[in-house]
């Protein structure tokens, strides 16, 4: 394995996307796999993020930016504060 998360990636793909679907026609495809990749861009929470997806987690972290506030993100029971600027991060582990 070269590259984990593009093998990670792949996986992904292939599991939830090309194996969950018929295609008839390529441009069946294309509509597909253009709504798995919104989907997996847009919509899906990431728990790297604090389980949010990346639309909340931009508006949070513009927000933050903006006004100095930190976010509270709670993971597996432990609460972080963070505080984000536009050129660094902070974390509070309590």
């Amino acid at each position: 394995m070269q590259n984990g998360q593009v093998e990670r990636f792949n996986g992904r793909f292939r599991d939830e996307c090309l194996n969950a679907n018929w295609f008839r026609n390529m441009a069946d495809a294309r509509q597909k796999i253009g709504y798995w990749h919104n989907e997996y861009n847009c919509d899906r929470p990431y728990t790297s993020r604090g389980y949010r997806t990346p639309n909340e987690f931009t508006a949070i972290l513009r927000s933050s930016s903006i006004t100095g506030r930190k976010s509270r993100q709670v993971n597996n029971g432990k609460t972080r504060f963070v505080t984000i600027s536009a050129t660094h991060q902070q974390v509070m582990d309590q």
